[in-house]
């Protein structure tokens, strides 16, 4: 998976636009990232017969996606052999990104009073003119800084006032710090050749103080499900504002470094789910699927409430995801999210018109446990006669017990 970053600047971004297969890009600034999908299918057992169960996916990208704006991403399971199968689907995930971050000069802000030398991993500020204004125009991060304000505060020798962006050029190296319209200010630090991005600009006094900022790549973000089923307008979910959409079942993806809620460094995506769900946190139900939440691997485990017949396609799991409206741009410059679709099965004959809708697993060795309800540790396995048990070896229906199932 290829990542791309990109710089922030203070209110503007590079702009990005590209679509790729599999591929959604979120451009919210110069923000994106990618949801793909992958399956596994395991126990494939019949030698005689064709046995093939995959993912069937609808997956739509789009090459501007702004926070509260929906991906549509349909997944399901597709029987496209000639032998039935019960299965299951587990959604795991995965996220790198890139954030700025501020370089606080031994435990405190530096200030127009500082001796200041530029520390190492200070971020540099593009010169080139990439970026749109909407109005024709294209102006650097530098000249984007320099738009739309007075200057306040310069080296020695530079006129401070109202400056030209597309024109002005410093050749006097020191601090630049510019004072917006809102009485906000922002700056750079220019040492001769390069520019360096500064951040929480703030007149104290008569002195300003700023930070400079330097740029973190994270390769493995902690990511967490929630391990609760939310219901849009209903439910107030943990972490932002969850679905935008009213009536909607939905899990939640969270990144969030510092373990403060709403502080502003969130990541949350949104995934909802087909069906109406009925539960408990960690075990939930719906007409087709058994959802369980495992905390050891943080993962959610979908079981498919009916035996999926040959040449069938099961109802939906997922319907579509989103990056919750309320994800600040102040929580990366860049990042790259990967929603990844699991998916496990095994055989199903049906044993004789005697026993309609009831089942047989034939594995590959004597028993198989698929632990069905984390809460009370059931499970439904084979034994070595192909006998379908509850955890207590009893012989059950697969229409009753722990999982209602039925054949299609």
């Amino acid at each position: 998976m290829k990542t791309v970053t990109k710089k922030k600047t203070s209110g503007q971004k590079k702009a990005l636009a590209c679509a790729v297969v599999l591929a959604v890009i979120i451009a919210m600034g110069a923000t994106f990232a990618w949801f793909t999908s992958k399956d596994e299918v395991t126990n494939e057992l019949s030698a005689s017969n064709d046995y093939n169960v995959a993912l069937a996916e609808t997956f739509i990208p789009t090459t501007q996606l702004t926070p509260g704006q929906n991906v549509d991403k349909e997944v399901a399971a597709v029987n496209t052999g000639t032998v039935a199968a019960f299965v299951k689907l587990d959604l795991t995930d995965t996220l790198a990104l890139t954030y700025e971050t501020a370089l606080d000069n031994g435990g405190s802000q530096y200030t127009t009073a500082s001796t200041i030398t530029v520390p190492t991993g200070a971020l540099t500020l593009d010169t080139t003119a990439t970026i749109a204004d909407g109005n024709g125009n294209a102006y650097s991060e530098v000249q984007s800084l320099q738009a739309g304000g007075q200057l306040v505060y310069a080296p020695v020798g530079v006129t401070t006032g109202a400056v030209a962006s597309a024109d002005f050029v410093p050749t006097v190296a020191g601090l630049y710090i510019f004072e917006r319209s809102d009485s906000s200010y922002v700056g750079y630090y220019f040492d001769g050749t390069n520019y360096y991005e500064i951040d929480n600009v703030a007149l104290v006094g008569t002195d300003y103080t700023f930070n400079f900022v330097q740029e973190v790549t994270v390769d493995s973000a902690n990511v967490t499900f929630s391990n609760t089923i939310y219901l849009s307008g209903t439910d107030t979910p943990t972490y932002g504002t969850g679905y935008t959409e009213s009536g909607v079942y939905y899990i939640q993806a969270v990144y969030d470094p510092d373990s403060a809620t709403g502080s502003g460094d969130e990541i949350i995506m949104n995934i909802a789910l087909n069906g109406t769900w009925t539960g408990i946190a960690g075990s939930y139900t719906s007409t087709d699927w058994t959802a369980v939440y495992d905390s050891t691997d943080d993962t959610w485990i979908f079981y498919y409430n009916h035996v999926l017949s040959a040449g069938t396609t099961s109802e939906l799991l997922v319907t579509d995801m989103q990056l919750d409206e309320s994800v600040s741009q102040d929580a990366y410059t860049s990042f790259t999210y990967d929603l990844v679709v699991g998916l496990d099965s095994v055989q199903v004959v049906t044993v004789d018109a005697n026993t309609a809708g009831i089942g047989t697993i034939e594995l590959p060795s004597s028993s198989l446990t698929w632990n069905l309800d984390a809460n009370s540790s059931s499970t439904l396995y084979v034994d070595a006669t192909g006998t379908v048990c509850d955890s207590t070896g009893t012989a059950v229906g697969l229409n009753t017990n722990v999982l209602s199932w039925e054949n299609n």
